[in-house]
């Protein structure tokens, strides 16, 4: 950059600023930091934004599950009656991890004895 200016003998560092912050590589590099610095706080924000929806989530899951009475006076996720039908693998699965919405049963992993 100096060279293009054909300095030649003795420069001043306010000769070097003024060189530098005048090149339109440096102006431009501090536009795509501004640019880049906005972003970053915008993810930030999305990303507390995110944060705080998932912990108000997290406070209704258990409203999406009903608890049964069972005739040993506990009270758990699935109603007395249930039963395990014969099915097929990735149905088992799904009920395994995310449970029977439809009859408002939670996920088997969850099932306590």
């Amino acid at each position: 950059m100096l060279e293009s200016h054909q300095m030649t003998g003795n420069v001043s560092v306010s000769q070097i600023r003024r060189i530098v912050e005048s090149s339109p590589t440096i102006r431009n590099m501090s536009t795509v930091l501004a640019e880049i610095s906005a972003r970053l706080q915008d993810q930030q924000r999305l990303s507390n934004a995110a944060a705080a929806d998932e912990d108000n989530g997290m406070s209704r899951v258990g409203d999406q599950f009903d608890m049964f009475d069972h005739p040993d006076g506990h009270r758990r996720h699935f109603p007395p009656e249930y039963t395990l039908q014969n099915c097929k693998l990735q149905f088992m699965y799904q009920l395994w991890h995310c449970g029977d919405g439809t009859r408002r049963i939670c996920p088997i992993k969850d099932f306590t004895p």
